[in-house]
């Protein structure tokens, strides 16, 4: 059976627009994609809300995703694929460059694993670490008339960005990319989560990137390419 840590946010979380209750566990995306994949697919879910990707927030406890990282992943180890899905809620605190640089250190972790992780009981990724990144959707553009109380007051143009920078860093450590402003939009009641009906198209998205993501040629020709503890490494964050 292959098993796929998804490591998110509130949209993984399955965080209902407007009324801040969860959605049914086959309604939310990470159910979805486990009924489209089957039986042969063990979807782990990890969503938190408020998570970030490298940034502590000052009001809320445990929401750092690097902090939070080792926990996952020896917690649930063996792995096949882990799906990292933040970034939004690192817009409270940095902009879209700040946000990419904070994934980049979640996947220069990841690559590295077996060294950062050493005392996890199973090896984490014992065939081969594959990593898929889902970009966040666009905030709603109305977030910059929500007023400087809002805490995406000013930032719908950054979360426009993050694309164009979380590619490339998902390109640095050689894992499969998914825009998921391509298919699903913020809800005018959230400002930033999608609703259920605008995730129908990310879902089957996400259903096609998974299964390609575990086909061993899709990474194959990464083997040797891997960036390392010692190698050149991106600025960190948090």
């Amino acid at each position: 059976m292959k098993r796929v840590l998804c490591y998110g946010d509130s949209n993984t979380w399955g965080y209902v627009p407007g009324l801040g209750v969860r959605h049914p566990e086959d309604v939310r995306w990470t159910g979805v994609a486990a009924k489209l994949l089957g039986p042969d697919y063990r979807i782990i879910e990890e969503g938190m809300n408020g998570r970030t990707t490298a940034f502590d927030d000052p009001y809320y406890d445990f929401r750092n995703g690097k902090r939070g990282l080792g926990y996952a992943l020896c917690a649930h180890a063996p792995l096949d694929l882990i799906v990292v899905g933040l970034g939004s809620n690192d817009l409270k605190f940095t902009d879209a460059i700040g946000s990419s640089k904070g994934l980049q250190e979640l996947l220069r972790l990841i690559r590295n694993a077996s060294a950062c992780y050493p005392d996890s009981i199973s090896e984490i990724f014992p065939n081969g670490t594959k990593i898929l990144v889902v970009s966040p959707i666009h905030l709603h553009p109305e977030v910059d008339r929500q007023g400087p109380e809002f805490d995406f007051y000013g930032k719908y143009e950054q979360s426009c960005l993050f694309a164009k920078y979380f590619q490339p860093a998902a390109e640095l450590y050689h894992a499969a990319f998914l825009d998921a402003a391509a298919y699903a939009a913020a809800s005018c009641r959230s400002k930033k989560h999608p609703d259920q009906i605008r995730l129908v198209r990310m879902f089957f998205s996400v259903h096609r990137m998974v299964s390609r993501s575990l086909k061993k040629n899709l990474f194959s020709r990464f083997r040797n390419k891997v960036p390392s503890l010692s190698g050149p490494q991106p600025p960190r964050a948090g």
